[in-house]
């Protein structure tokens, strides 16, 4: 009896081996931008490959063990070609197992591919168990008292303050929580449901190309931002790649963006900087840079945000405008759903790669916070 057990457990290691081998699954990242925080919605993106002679319809499930003790499976249907690697996001929800983050990432769940015919399991293809450092990049644990803010491109934006301990103590003494800024999300890199920025406070778009973005993934992004979220373009010094100058129903965010806006060549920096920082002293007093400016109506349910620097009319208490930028919004927004949209006319990521003033342009304190709605 017992031999016939092991024979028994033998031939299903060997079948499992051999229905491992039918397919390659690797775990692409966990989280967009690589963070996780445990409770909320999680993304986690698979890479699938078929060892198959033949095309197979599949299913790739995301087995997660979840706060109740119950197999939570999270999956999509995909279709394998022989040899050809195919990603997709898989969505579910990462369970508190503690009170520190870093124990529900190292949590190890299972990613598994079925075989699928007419809506019905035939076989398993393959599976393989994951955890927070399978990954190309090891995820980031947010822990449940943090904030999240996500940048799309490399840019710092002088955002980096924002997520910089007070020195000799856990947090930021003038804010109640720390926050993280998950940099370097490209484009294409964006899920395809908006389930996978649910941890996300603010998306900030700096100098990543919008022709990596897909139909999808814009979708999700504007989902997003319906439920709640801060959705926020930063325009480039350099081209419009977001079409204001006319065309913007060219890109898949036209449906919240501006109708109208003018860009302004060889503005002083020096008339930029009550706006953008308390420091007074330029290191170099003729920098100049390229923004946009946008009207008192800019369309599309915007408004003024942030104005340049004017003077006040004594008799009439209205701003004084003439030809330069004195007065004009400098950033604008509108609601979105239950979110907001704002657009920045100044490329505050670029000048603050020029470094021209010594504590960085812009200063999250006197820039951010307004249009983050933060109060410290």
């Amino acid at each position: 009896m017992q031999r016939v057990a092991l024979m028994m457990a033998t031939c299903g290691l060997l079948c499992a081996a051999a229905r491992g081998a039918d397919v390659d699954i690797a775990l692409v990242r966990m989280g967009v931008g690589n963070h996780v925080r445990p409770g909320d919605p999680t993304a986690i993106l698979v890479r699938v490959t078929s060892g198959m002679q033949a095309p197979v319809q599949a299913r790739v499930e995301w087995v997660v063990v979840n706060a109740d003790g119950d197999m939570a499976r999270y999956a999509r249907d995909v279709a394998l070609a022989p040899g050809a690697p195919v990603e997709r996001w898989l969505y579910g929800v990462t369970p508190i197992v503690s009170s520190a983050a870093q124990t529900a990432v190292d949590k190890v769940t299972i990613v598994r591919v079925l075989e699928m015919q007419d809506g019905r399991v035939q076989r398993v293809l393959g599976e393989k168990r994951i955890d927070g450092s399978t990954g190309e990049e090891p995820a980031v644990p947010v822990e449940t008292t943090e904030s999240l803010i996500g940048v799309i491109g490399d840019g710092r934006a002088g955002l980096a303050a924002l997520a910089t301990p007070t020195p000799n103590l856990g947090f930021i003494a003038s804010m109640s929580e720390l926050t993280k800024i998950a940099r370097g999300i490209s484009a294409g890199d964006l899920p395809d449901r908006w389930e996978g920025l649910a941890s996300y406070e603010s998306i900030i778009w700096t100098n990543a190309p919008l022709q990596s973005v897909g139909i999808d993934q814009a979708r999700a992004l504007l989902d997003w931002t319906r439920r709640g979220g801060n959705f926020v373009i930063v325009l480039p010094e350099a081209g419009d790649p977001w079409g204001l100058g006319g065309q913007r129903n060219r890109t898949p965010f036209a449906e919240a963006l501006p109708e109208r806006a003018e860009r302004r060549d060889a503005v002083p920096v020096s008339e930029l900087l009550p706006v953008l920082t308390r420091s007074g002293a330029l290191r170099n007093a003729e920098a100049r840079t390229s923004i946009w400016t946008f009207a008192n109506d800019p369309g599309n349910g915007f408004s003024p945000l942030l104005l340049a620097p004017a003077p006040v009319d004594a008799n009439t208490g209205n701003v004084a405008t003439d030809a330069t930028i004195a007065g004009r919004a400098l950033a604008v927004r509108r609601p979105f759903g239950f979110g907001f949209v704002t657009v920045i006319g100044v490329d505050v990521d670029g000048l603050d790669r020029r470094a021209l003033t010594a504590d960085g342009i812009p200063q999250a304190d006197q820039f951010w916070n307004r249009i983050l709605g933060r109060r410290a």
